[in-house]
């Protein structure tokens, strides 16, 4: 069920405006973040659409997360669906 609500979450995040993206980004970022961990390859190319607009000009709030994300986009680096 879980990965269903986080692929759910993606989709609505990347249907939202840019400004409202940008708001949220502090509180979403957890739930994207471990939506990337998903065993679930949906999920993760999910994440990583809704997170590819963001990550072209980061908001402070992404900047402090970096390196949980760039360790979760590493990993997805060794999945051969990838």
């Amino acid at each position: 069920k879980k990965s269903c609500y986080l692929k759910a979450l993606s989709h609505i995040v990347s249907n939202l405006p840019r400004q409202v993206q940008l708001t949220e980004l502090p509180a979403l970022l957890p739930l994207l973040l471990e939506a990337l961990s998903c065993a679930d390859q949906a999920v993760q190319l999910s994440t990583l659409s809704c997170l590819q607009p963001v990550l072209l000009e980061p908001p402070p709030a992404l900047r402090n997360q970096l390196e949980a994300l760039f360790s979760r986009m590493l990993a997805l680096t060794a999945s051969p669906a990838m």
